[in-house]
């Protein structure tokens, strides 16, 4: 149903959070501008596994145009596996699922009509208004990779907001004389104008940091030091199912296979499950297996385990084929001798040759939050329609998972009349 009153929207990052609330705003007729730091017109392959439930397959049914294109693997129940390597069911249930590529590429066709190997041949847009044309409706939906944003503040004379992003280019030169090659890199400063902001651009938010107060004590301090690790972190790897016996992945299929191993210092949980393969392929013989494998870790072990093959440290993740082999062998054997996995995990564990870390962290919601002076948010509470920002998913709050798949959340319950209010543990109220 068209807005009676369509809006210019800005939302900050380019997600899967971000495209949710795009797709829906755009349908409502409003005017769509993504702001995308990454400098890459697509973000590399995450090939992580997501679990869909059922308020993003509510999402889908409603504004998917490309569901005869299948998004996942149906999951039909939770199980563990004993040391005789037997498969012991514990519950039964109906997931999908996918992996973060498939379900990104997917809302991008349906958002601004990219073109990928996972959707060769995106719809054309559904026009909003009786008189609009397809091509308005594709005007109406922007992504714009490479923009930084480094301020948001209010214009007074027009009661609109003011986004400024920095966005860099880098040029060539070669020497005749030399024969040398000079690169120059070009720094670019812009400023959009929203009605709305919407903030979607993940754990290390820029808007988070310019509407979410820090704490007196955390002032000074970098933005990666607001985050607290929450005592344990994931590998993740994937598997071709074609590498895999036939009895291991009979074993695996049709199921969300958990292990959880007691211990002292290293306790762990891991779960083995089927995504789609490459470009989206559930065809059986083509797809992966995901594993990822949750461990207890010290803090004062990180600084050895999140430190690259080329000696770099990182703050969260360790991307894949960037895990030094020491500690992958290492890991595999604490696997082994010390949590003594049933044997089909360990098979998995020793095809995977590249796996990547990630830190599992919290960030807690502010106990207070002040916008704009606080007017802001007074004159949408009278039910005014005045500049405002809202904010989605880990901008506000970060939780930490609790299961080995990706929760999405954050898009139900977003969409007032194109008016955001604050964000409470994954839901934005109306005001």
């Amino acid at each position: 149903m068209a807005s009676p009153s369509p809006l210019k929207i800005v939302i900050v990052g380019g997600s899967l959070s971000a495209l949710m609330q795009a797709i829906t705003l755009h349908q409502q007729g409003h005017t769509i501008q993504i702001l995308e730091q990454s400098p890459t017109p697509t973000p590399p392959s995450h090939m992580a596994g997501v679990s869909i439930g059922p308020d993003v397959l509510a999402f889908l049914s409603r504004y998917d145009r490309v569901s005869h294109i299948p998004l996942g693997i149906p999951a039909t129940q939770l199980q563990s596996v004993d040391h005789a390597g037997q498969p012991q069911p514990f519950l039964r249930i109906q997931r999908t699922m996918t992996s973060w590529d498939a379900l990104y590429f997917r809302l991008r066709a349906n958002y601004d009509g990219l073109a990928s190997d996972y959707i060769p041949n995106p719809p054309d847009p559904l026009p909003t208004f009786p008189d609009e044309f397809p091509s308005e409706a594709r005007s109406r939906a922007r992504y714009d990779y490479g923009q930084r944003v480094i301020d948001i503040s209010e214009i007074p004379s027009t009661g609109q907001l003011a986004i400024v992003t920095e966005s860099t280019s880098s040029s060539s030169s070669n020497s005749t004389k030399t024969t040398t090659t000079t690169t120059t890199t070009t720094t670019t400063t812009t400023t959009h104008t929203a009605d709305l902001v919407l903030g979607a651009d993940g754990p290390r938010s820029i808007v988070r940091q310019l509407f979410l107060p820090q704490s007196p004590q955390s002032a000074t301090t970098n933005i990666e030091n607001h985050r607290k690790y929450a005592g344990y972190l994931a590998w993740r790897g994937i598997i071709h199912e074609s590498q895999v016996p036939p009895t291991t992945l009979s074993l695996f299929s049709s199921n969300m296979t958990y292990n959880i191993r007691k211990h002292p210092t290293h306790g762990s949980h891991i779960i083995v499950y089927h995504i789609p393969g490459p470009n989206g392929s559930i065809v059986p013989g083509t797809r992966y297996l995901n594993l990822c494998w949750y461990q207890n870790v010290a803090a004062e072990d990180l600084p050895t385990l999140m430190t690259d093959m080329h000696g770099v440290r990182h703050h969260t993740t360790v991307p894949r084929g960037l895990v030094p082999a020491r500690i992958w062998d290492s890991q595999r054997a604490l696997a082994k001798n010390v949590l003594d996995f049933p044997e089909p995990y360990m098979e998995l564990l020793r095809m995977i040759d590249a796996p990547f870390l990630h830190l599992i962290t919290d960030y807690p919601p502010a106990e207070k939050t002040r916008f704009l002076d606080v007017r802001i948010r007074r004159r949408c509470m009278r039910g005014g329609w005045g500049s405002w920002w809202g904010g989605t998913g880990w901008v506000v709050v970060l939780l930490r998972r609790k299961s080995g798949s990706i929760g999405l959340l954050g898009r139900e319950s977003c969409i007032g009349r194109g008016v955001f209010g604050l964000v409470s543990t994954f839901r934005i109220r109306r005001c």
